[in-house]
């Protein structure tokens, strides 16, 4: 059996690091932040092919992990963003220029 699997919780202990690898089953098992629970289901829901890409070191703990796929939740990320920061009465960079 293989597989891969990310919690996502509040806060991660520092000694938990980032997960581990379990060379006996194969399953990889991340840890994440809450805060990034929306970005990561959008591309999970994507229906595109995405990547998981993983480093564990000697001990299989997991030094770090990513999932891939730029199919439009960056750009959906900084509409957000922007949109965070006009809310917040923040000048965006074009608008900076125009002064």
């Amino acid at each position: 059996m293989s597989g891969i699997f990310v919690l996502f919780a509040d806060d991660r202990a520092p000694e938990a690091g980032f997960g581990y690898y379990n060379p006996a089953d194969h399953w990889v098992v991340g840890f994440a932040l809450n805060r990034d629970f929306d970005s990561t289901y959008e591309l999970l829901q994507s229906g595109k092919d995405l990547l998981f890409r993983w480093w564990a070191d000697d001990q299989n703990k997991m030094v770090w992990f990513d999932i891939a796929g730029n199919f439009g939740a960056k750009t959906k990320f900084l509409e957000r963003a922007e949109d965070l920061l006009r809310n917040q009465g923040v000048p965006t960079l074009a608008e900076r220029r125009s002064d």
